[in-house]
């Protein structure tokens, strides 16, 4: 079942003209690379005790996103695209991020400390329509500072499959968003609340750990 399917998905993606997948991918990639900065979250995280879930970014966590050039495979007829680009994690990093499963592996064990360095990963973007509830929700929160999200998904998630996947969506194109949640605990019962993190864009260039630059200038972003 699996090798029909990863058959059937092979013929789909050679379907495509190579250059409406070069242009779908473009337009992604035009999005997504760049270097980002958590600004505001809704409603603000709240860092207790207890473990933090791993799609939550501490306040002013900065992100950048480098494509992996000719990793893009699309697939037309279900509106899909998937493309392998890298994450790197700036410091400097909140110690509370080792309460983080995703994270705990990096931090001192008996300090609870994280190591103020690049962390560098490399994560598999996959593009889709936006789940109309889920959208309406981001919208509904995001709806009284002005921002309006777009109705593509992507959701990045870690190739070694070591981590949880962050579901982003954009508001024009310097606005990057996450939809995560809070496990609010109460008398042993858990509650999730759900949480929009809005991430600015810095910079359409992103400097790589070995000092490669791999995304070419753009156009300074408004609101620099």
């Amino acid at each position: 079942m699996k090798r029909m399917l990863l058959a059937t998905l092979a013929l789909l993606a050679c379907q495509m003209p190579v250059g409406a997948k070069e242009e779908a991918c473009l337009q992604d990639r035009g999005l997504l690379e760049g270097t980002f900065v958590l600004v505001k979250s809704i409603p603000a995280v709240s860092i207790g005790e207890s473990e933090l879930d791993g799609t939550v970014f501490l306040d002013g966590q900065k992100i950048s996103i480098a494509y992996h050039e000719g990793s893009c495979e699309s697939w037309p007829s279900i509106q899909s695209r998937v493309s392998n680009y890298e994450m790197l994690f700036h410091p400097p990093f909140a110690n509370e991020m080792c309460r983080q499963h995703l994270w705990e592996h990096w931090c001192d064990s008996e300090r609870q400390k994280i190591p103020q360095k690049l962390i560098q990963r490399n994560m598999k973007v996959t593009v889709y329509d936006a789940d109309e509830i889920e959208w309406k929700e981001v919208t509904r929160l995001l709806g009284p500072y002005g921002f309006a999200p777009g109705k593509k998904n992507y959701i990045v998630s870690f190739s070694d499959g070591s981590g949880p996947s962050y579901v982003f969506y954009f508001s024009g194109r310097d606005i990057l968003i996450n939809l995560a949640y809070l496990d609010n605990a109460t008398g042993g019962k858990s509650r999730f609340t759900d949480i929009v993190q809005i991430f600015r864009r810095t910079s359409s260039t992103v400097k790589t750990w070995d000092g490669d630059f791999r995304v070419p200038a753009a156009k300074k972003p408004s609101g620099r």
